[in-house]
């Protein structure tokens, strides 16, 4: 997909800086990745420094898989580590698919494809309503652990079938068409 499942563990680390030096002044709840569990908890702790109400730094891995190494994401593939901010506590917990409400998949399943141009077709065709795929679990995670952080839903599981509704009545498609307008993107999808 656009993210490809980091198991070097040495890319990445260029993009964990433009969400700290320039949060968007609206933002108060805020989940993002790093490519290790160390990066994870800093970065946590420099969000709670600069005023974040709340955040989720996921460290994603894949069963079968080496565990040092991982995905700046929420795993659909095995455990995340997560740490959390909330309420100006840090918390550092796990959770699997199965808090999610989801089978755990195959790495090969979701990692990204060689050309971009089949990337964004396996994107398109999720938001176009393909919500029973693998691709649609990792989405619908990443948006659950958004949607559980801001109290929006009472669990990873009801989180994950909000974030499925979105995909199944286009409303996930709607939201990418707006943020294109706003953003003077050239052919809306909707």
């Amino acid at each position: 997909m656009g993210v490809r499942p980091r198991y070097t563990g040495s890319t990445g680390r260029l993009h964990i800086v433009g969400p700290l030096a320039m949060p968007c002044a609206r933002t108060s709840h805020i989940v993002i990745g790093a490519y290790s569990p160390g990066v994870c908890d800093q970065l946590v702790a420099i969000l709670r420094e600069i005023g974040m109400q709340a955040a989720l730094a996921p460290f994603g891995r894949a069963e079968g898989e080496d565990p040092r190494f991982g995905m700046d994401e929420v795993s659909p593939c095995g455990p995340t580590r997560l740490v959390q901010l909330k309420a100006g506590r840090i918390d550092t917990f796990e959770v699997t698919p199965a808090d999610f409400g989801l089978p755990t998949r195959p790495l090969a399943q979701i990692a990204s494809s060689n050309r971009a141009e089949d990337n964004a077709q396996r994107i398109l065709a999720t938001l176009e309503g393909r919500y029973d795929t693998p691709e649609a679990d990792f989405f619908a995670m990443n948006a659950a652990a958004l949607l559980w952080l801001a109290d929006r839903a009472p669990s990873p599981a009801r989180a994950t079938e909000q974030a499925k509704e979105a995909l199944a009545t286009g409303g996930a498609l709607r939201k990418l068409d707006a943020l294109r307008r706003v953003q003077g993107g050239v052919g809306a999808v909707a």
